[in-house]
């Protein structure tokens, strides 16, 4: 990460220096912006498509679910837009500069305010994620507001799996990379009633299901096992949009 700040010759800002809140919200509007009314047809998986078009019919995400996690896409303008009113030793300082165009965001929403953005490209090529420096130490989990005393919560690996759960009514928050004892830790510490873990059926994610279990260690804790080389995402998209609540 140092050499990174080095080699980009980022000043380290506090949160006094900039309005970091107003800065990540500034970017989350755009790219939402951008998301509804672009025009513009994407190579993506194959198919052209316009954004919206591929969570929506490839994904198979309600609107409302759109609206909801606030997701959002770079057509390669955003720095643009921000430079009109942020410096661009500020945006770099963000991790904002470095967002791949082409590519969507999903904000990290901790309480009100975006804490974090995750980036994910729909051809799986660009690898970029924000450096984990630009991470509020807040965001812990994806959709992580949803960790209640009183709630039942399935934990999986991604963002669109918390997406196409909610679509069905299910509450979910993800890990986004390997599971740390630090997320475990965060969620027993909010003591839900129950928790479904549901990792994708691949190496990496039976590990993370072991990490969980061995760490989580109460009574309300369930693996909910799936074929193999799937995941939750891949077996709601699997059913027709009526059809998902009967599927949980």
């Amino acid at each position: 990460i140092q050499r990174f700040v080095d080699e980009l010759g980022l000043k380290k800002y506090d949160q006094k220096d900039v309005d970091w809140v107003l800065l990540r919200e500034t970017a989350c509007d755009y790219m939402r912006e951008v998301l509804f009314v672009s025009p513009t047809k994407y190579e993506m998986r194959g198919k052209s498509i316009s954004p919206l078009e591929y969570l929506t019919e490839m994904r198979k995400h309600s609107m409302d679910a759109i609206i909801n996690f606030r997701i959002g896409f770079n057509d390669g303008k955003l720095i643009e837009f921000l430079e009109k009113q942020f410096s661009k030793e500020v945006i770099k300082a963000s991790g904002l500069g470095i967002i791949p165009a082409g590519c969507f965001a999903y904000p990290y929403m901790v309480g009100n305010e975006i804490k974090y953005f995750r980036i994910k490209d729909p051809n799986k090529i660009k690898k970029f994620q924000m450096p984990g420096v630009n991470r509020s130490k807040q965001a812990i989990w994806f959709n992580q507001d949803v960790l209640k005393e009183d709630s039942e919560i399935w934990v999986v690996e991604g963002e669109d799996d918390v997406i196409s759960l909610w679509d069905c009514g299910v509450n979910a928050v993800a890990s986004c990379g390997s599971v740390t004892i630090q997320q475990v830790e965060y969620l027993k510490s909010k003591n839900p009633v129950c928790v479904y873990s549901c990792f994708d059926a691949d190496p990496a994610g039976k590990k993370d299901t072991d990490v969980v279990t061995r760490n989580y260690l109460l009574d309300n804790f369930f693996v909910i096992n799936i074929p193999d080389g799937k995941d939750i995402d891949d077996l709601i998209r699997d059913f027709e949009k009526d059809d998902k609540t009967e599927l949980i």
